[in-house]
Formats: structure tokens, sequence, C-alpha cells
């Protein structure tokens, strides 16, 4: 097995992981967007106030951006190409994507997000975990200014 194959091999398992983190982001989105519609303060639901709409519209942003550029990586990596541009920039939305939503989350859900009766606290330690373990966003970076001065 080659140099390529064996980067490639490393890119795919680092593009996977960064949509393990986008699927991480994506059901703290929805727990939170849930529990923000049924929860009430002052006699209406938490999510039709001003602030956590802006919350919740910066989670959709942050797993959106993050899901297209893991899309992205694996795409290349499974057309042959060895996509280290791709797989660095994917890792680093996925990692700060992961890492903001569940930080949000608990905002939004107040004291509840910290109790054991809900599983927010399992789903940001796995994001916390997925986004640190093998590099996260600051170590993406590097890769991606690696890959950038590889391709001139």
């Amino acid at each position: 097995v080659g140099e390529p194959a064996l980067r490639r091999l490393a890119n795919a398992a680092v593009a996977l992981g960064s949509l393990d983190l986008v699927g991480v982001g994506q059901a703290v989105l929805d727990r939170t967007v849930e529990y923000t519609t049924l929860r009430h303060q002052f006699g209406r639901a938490i999510a039709s106030f001003q602030a956590a709409q802006h919350l919740i519209a910066d989670m959709h942003i942050a797993v959106a951006a993050a899901r297209l550029a893991a899309h992205s990586a694996v795409f290349w990596i499974a057309r042959g190409h060895t996509a280290a541009r791709e797989t660095a920039i994917a890792r680093m939305h996925a990692a700060r994507a992961a890492r903001m939503i569940t930080l949000d989350a608990h905002q939004l859900h107040g004291g509840m997000g910290y109790v054991t009766e809900t599983d927010l606290h399992l789903w940001s330690e796995r994001a916390r975990l997925g986004s640190t373990l093998g590099g996260g966003a600051d170590v993406a970076a590097a890769w991606l200014e690696e890959a950038l001065e590889d391709e001139r």
C-alpha cells in the first residue's frame, strides 16, 4: 500500500468522523427545537423569543455548513482523490459546529440541559470527544494550510 492510498484512508476516516459530528449536531438541534417548542416561560413557548430563534437559526446554519463540507470531502475521496483540502475544511466546520451547537443547546435548555434525565449531556460529551480526538478545528486549520501549500 502506497502513501497516497494511506492518505486517502486517513482522510476518509476524518471525513467520516466529521459526518458523525454532523449527526451529533443534528440530533442536538432536533432535541433543542422540540424542547424550546414545548417549554413555556412567561406564558409562551421559549421558541417564540427572538434570542432563542437567533440561536436556533445559527445552529441550523452551522450543521448545514458542516454537512455540506463533509459530503464534499466524502464525494472526492470516493472518486479516488486524496481530498486533503476538503477533509480539513469538513473537520474544521464539523468540530466547531458540534461544540457551538451543544453549548447553545445547553443555554436554551437551561438547568434541564445538565440533569441526567435528559440525554443532552451525553451528546455534549460525544461532541467534545469527537471534536478533539484526532485533532480539533485548530489542527484542521493547520491541515488546510498544508494542503493549500501542497497545491501551489
